[in-house]
C-alpha cells in the first residue's frame, strides 16, 4: 500500500504503539503507555520528519485498527505541533467509546506487564490467508514471520476493554481509559472517513466502523454549527439550514467507502492497490465536506 501512495506523491510515515515480538522489533517494556503518549508521539515524530525532509505541514492520519483509539487525542497533538489534518482515515479502526468492543474481557498479565493475547492470533492468520497470495503464488506474509515479528504482547492500556496498568496491576478503570482515548470529546474530533471491508472472518468492523465513526462525525458538525452560532447569534436561513440537515443525514454514505475484504483488506497486490485509491478518494471527499460544511456554518474553531 505505501509504495502505491508514494507513487501518487504522497511521503508515508509507519509509527506502531510497543510490542514485545518474538523478533524484539522494539527494546524495553512499557506496560503503562497509553493512546495519548503515542499521539504525543505520532505528532511529534511527524513533525521532526517533516522538518527533515522539507514537506508541508499539512499530513493525513491512516489509523489501522488499534490506531482508531488515538484519533482524538493524535488530532489534537497535531494541532500543538502546528500541523494540518487535511483528513482521517479509518482502516478497520474503533474509536475508543467504552462498551463498542467488550465491556468485560480481561487480559492476562505478562512478567513485562504487557498484557497477553495469543488466542487471537488464529482468527487473524484465518484472515491473511483469506486475503490471498502474492503474484509469484507464495503467502504475502508467511505464517512463521507473522508470529515472529507482526504480532506480541502490548500494553493493556490500548486494547480497549476498560483495563489500566497502575502500580504494578492491571485495574479496570474504564472512565480513565475513556478519557485517555479522547471518546467522549465530541466537540473535538475532525472528519474521519471510513474504509470498511465486507468479510464475515472481520465481521464488527464490517458490519459497524460506519456506525461508530458517523456519531462523531455528526457531532462534529454540531459542534462546528454551535460556535458558528456563538459568533453570530441566530438561527441559520432555512436554506442553509435544509442543506446542513441534508448534510448530516448523507454522512454515513459520503464518509464510508467499500474495500473488499477482511481486517487485513490492504494485503496483498490487489488489496494494496485498491486501498491506496480508496485513500486517496478519502482525502478528495473530506476535502470537498470541509468545503461544504465551512460555507454553512463559518467560523470553524480551530
Amino acid at each position: 500500500m505505501a509504495s502505491h501512495l508514494v507513487a501518487k506523491g504522497y511521503s508515508i510515515l509507519s509509527l506502531s504503539y510497543p510490542i514485545a515480538t518474538k523478533g524484539g522489533m522494539i527494546e524495553g517494556a512499557y506496560p503503562d503507555f497509553t493512546a495519548t503518549a503515542w499521539a504525543e508521539q505520532i505528532a511529534s515524530i511527524s513533525q521532526d520528519t517533516i522538518a527533515e525532509n522539507g514537506l508541508t505541514d499539512e499530513v493525513v492520519m491512516l489509523a489501522w485498527s488499534m490506531g482508531g483509539k488515538a484519533v482524538q487525542p493524535a488530532y489534537e497533538a497535531f494541532g500543538r505541533e502546528g500541523l494540518d489534518v487535511a483528513a482521517v482515515v479509518s482502516l478497520a479502526a474503533t474509536p475508543g467509546l467504552p462498551g463498542l468492543i467488550a465491556y468485560t474481557t480481561e487480559y492476562k498479565m505478562a512478567p513485562t506487564g504487557y498484557a497477553t493475547r495469543p488466542e487471537a492470533y488464529d482468527g487473524w492468520l484465518k484472515q491473511l490467508a483469506e486475503m490471498g497470495v502474492s503474484g509469484d503464488g507464495g503467502e504475502v506474509i508467511p505464517q512463521d514471520a507473522y508470529l515472529a515479528d507482526y504480532v506480541g504482547d502490548i500494553p493493556v492500556g490500548l486494547q480497549g476493554y476498560g483495563q489500566v496498568y497502575r502500580n504494578g496491576k492491571f485495574e479496570l478503570d474504564h472512565l480513565s481509559q475513556a478519557l485517555d482515548y479522547g471518546a467522549f470529546s465530541f466537540s473535538d474530533y475532525p472528519f474521519v472517513v471510513v474504509l470498511e471491508g465486507n468479510s464475515q472472518l472481520d465481521a464488527r468492523h464490517s458490519l459497524l466502523d460506519r456506525s461508530y465513526w458517523t456519531l462523531y462525525n455528526a457531532n462534529t458538525v454540531m459542534s462546528r454549527l454551535q460556535s458558528s452560532l456563538k459568533e453570530k447569534p441566530g438561527a441559520l436561513p432555512a436554506e442553509d439550514w435544509e442543506k446542513l440537515n441534508n448534510l448530516v443525514h448523507q454522512l454515513s454514505d459520503r464518509l464510508s467507502i467499500s474495500v473488499p475484504g477482511n481486517h487485513f483488506f490492504f494485503v496483498g497486490k490487489d488489496g494494496a492497490a485498491r486501498t491506496a485509491d480508496a485513500i486517496v478518494e478519502a482525502i478528495d471527499r473530506t476535502t470537498k465536506l470541509e468545503a461544504e460544511v465551512a460555507e454553512l456554518v463559518p467560523g470553524r474553531a480551530e
